[in-house]
């Protein structure tokens, strides 16, 4: 699944493919995977969030702040998922 990160800032600052995303909502933690279903949720202010490339790379972190995550589909492949979460800042843990 494709991993954007967008900030005011910068732009597009992350911009990969991911095959595990774990994140912190205002109401929990979650994880993601390809094919998860089409969701909106706000993000923990100051949380983190945790994915990797492929399962043999180490996890990466970032901590967002002010963040808002969306998942869909790819309009070119409905297989394929899109994450994408708009942030104020973000930091790399």
């Amino acid at each position: 699944m494709k991993l954007e990160v967008i900030t005011p800032n910068k732009g597009k600052e992350i911009d990969k493919e991911v095959c595990l995303l774990e994140a912190e909502g205002i109401n929990g933690a979650f994880g993601i995977l390809e094919g998860h279903i089409p969701f909106i949720t706000l993000l923990k202010d100051d949380g983190v969030i945790r994915f990797q490339t492929n399962s043999s790379n180490p996890i990466q972190s970032i901590k967002v702040k002010e963040a808002i995550l969306e998942t869909s589909a790819s309009e070119s492949n409905k297989k394929e998922s899109i994450v994408k979460i708009i942030s104020s800042q973000i930091e790399e843990i």
